[in-house]
C-alpha cells in the first residue's frame, strides 16, 4: 500500500493507509518498518499521520468484570468515534484543510508498587488499609504502540526530522509516570512497560543531537534520575548504550556532552542501595536488574545467559579517555569482582598508554579491597 502510492496518492489510498494504522491490531506496524523511509520520501507528513493514528487506537477501553454489557459496548464505540475522529483530522491536514493535528494524549498512569510478601515475627502491628484506586475507563496498549514506534526508529533523523523530537517531548511524562517516576527509590514497581521503554529510549538516543542541554535535562536526564532503582537500572541500560551508538559512530553528539549524560547518570547509579551493597563484593554474580546498567557504563554488554562483553571497537577505544576519570571514581566507589571484569573487558579492547593510569588506579583500589 506504501509504494502504491508512489504512482496515484490520491485521498482514497491515504486514507485506506491510515485505517490499516487505525486498527486495533498492530500487525501491519511490520511493514510500515519495512517501508517506514519509502513512505516519508513520497510525503514527509505521512510517517507522522500513521503514527498519530496507531497511537490513538492503541488508547482502548477498559474492561472491567463489573462492566455491564451495554456500557461496554458505549466505551468500544466511543473508541471507534475517537479513532475515526483522528483519521479525519489527518486527512484534512494533509488536504491543507487545517494545521497540523497534536499527538495523542494517553491515558494517566497509575503505577502501583509491586505487592510484597511479610514474615512477620512477634505480634502483627496494624497497617493502613490499602488505598483503592478507582478504575480507569481507558488504557494505553503501549506494547501494540512500542511495536510502530520501534520501527519509526529507522527515520531517525532530528535535523532532517525535528517532529521526532516533538514525538519525544509529548510522551516524556507519560513514559516516567509509567515506570513509577515519584515513588521512593527502593520501591518495585508493577507492569513496567518493557517494549515501550526500549523503543522510546532507543529513539530518545537518536534524538539527541537535535536537543539543547537544558531539553535533555528535562526530556531525558530529570525523568530517568527520578525512576526508583530498578526501573531506572532498566531504562539507563537501554538509554546509555543508545547514546554510545550516536557517539561512537560520529552522528552528531558533542564529546563534553556524552560524558555530562553518563555523569549525571553515573551519580544517580552511586546513590542506589544495589550500588553500595556490591561494593566490595568478591561473588561473580550480580543482581538481575543491577547488572546491565552497571556493564553500560564501562561499554559492556551484559545478558543472564551470554559472556559479558565490550561492545566497542578498537578503533573507538580512541575516543574513550573524556569518560576515563569518570570510570574511575566508579571503581573506586563500588570496587568488586563485578566492576573488575567489565573494566578488564573495556581495557583489553585495544591497550594503548592513555590506559595506563586508570588501571594502576583501579588495581590499586581492587588490591585494598
Amino acid at each position: 500500500m506504501i509504494h502504491s502510492l508512489r504512482d496515484d496518492p490520491s485521498p482514497d489510498r491515504l486514507r485506506a493507509l491510515l485505517e490499516v494504522a487505525a486498527r486495533d491490531n498492530p500487525a501491519a506496524a511490520h511493514g510500515f518498518g519495512a517501508a517506514a523511509s519509502t513512505l516519508a520520501d513520497i510525503d514527509d507528513r505521512l510517517p507522522r499521520s500513521v503514527l498519530r493514528c496507531c497511537f490513538t487506537a492503541a488508547i482502548k477501553p477498559a474492561r472491567y468484570g463489573s462492566v455491564p454489557e451495554q456500557e461496554a459496548d458505549a466505551r468500544a464505540n466511543h473508541h471507534r468515534q475517537q479513532v475515526q475522529s483522528a483519521l479525519q483530522a489527518e486527512l484534512a491536514w494533509l488536504a491543507g484543510e487545517r494545521a497540523e493535528p497534536d499527538w495523542p494524549v494517553f491515558p494517566s498512569v497509575s503505577t502501583g508498587p509491586r505487592r510484597r510478601h511479610r514474615v512477620i515475627l512477634g505480634p502483627e502491628q496494624p497497617q493502613p488499609a490499602p488505598t483503592r484506586r478507582a478504575p480507569l475507563e481507558e488504557y494505553t496498549d503501549h506494547q501494540a504502540a512500542a511495536l510502530w514506534l520501534r520501527y519509526a526508529a529507522v527515520l531517525a533523523d532530528p535535523i532532517k526530522r525535528p517532529w521526532l523530537c516533538e514525538l519525544i517531548r509529548a510522551y516524556a511524562q507519560w513514559t516516567a509516570a509509567a515506570n513509577g517516576a515519584g515513588l521512593v527509590q527502593d520501591e518495585e514497581i508493577a507492569d513496567e512497560p518493557t517494549e515501550w521503554n526500549d523503543a522510546y529510549y532507543g529513539l530518545l538516543a537518536k534524538c539527541l543531537p537535535g536537543l539543547q542541554p537544558q531539553e535533555i535535562d528535562e526530556i531525558a536526564l530529570t525523568p530517568i534520575t527520578s525512576l526508583p532503582d530498578e526501573p531506572f537500572f532498566d531504562v539507563t541500560s537501554i538509554f546509555l548504550r543508545g547514546v554510545d551508538v550516536i557517539f561512537f559512530n560520529d552522528r552528531g553528539l558533542p564529546a563534553d556532552e556524552a560524558v555530562r549524560i553518563r555523569s549525571v547518570l553515573a551519580s544517580r547509579l552511586v546513590a542506589a542501595s544495589g550500588w553500595q551493597r556490591l561494593a566490595g563484593s568478591r561473588s561473580n554474580s550480580v543482581e538481575v536488574h543491577i547488572g546491565p546498567a552497571i556493564a553500560v557504563f564501562f561499554f559492556n554488554d551484559y545478558g543472564r545467559f551470554q559472556p559479558t562483553k565490550c561492545y566497542l571497537l578498537p578503533s573507538a577505544i580512541d575516543r574513550v579517555d573524556p569518560f576515563l576519570p569518570l570510570l574511575q571514581k566508579l571503581i573506586e566507589s563500588g570496587p568488586s569482582f563485578f566492576t573488575a571484569l567489565v573494566t578488564l573487558n573495556l581495557l583489553e579492547v585495544s591497550p594503548k598508554p592513555s590506559l595506563l593510569s586508570l588501571i594502576v588506579r583501579a588495581a590499586i583500589t581492587w588490591l585494598k579491597t
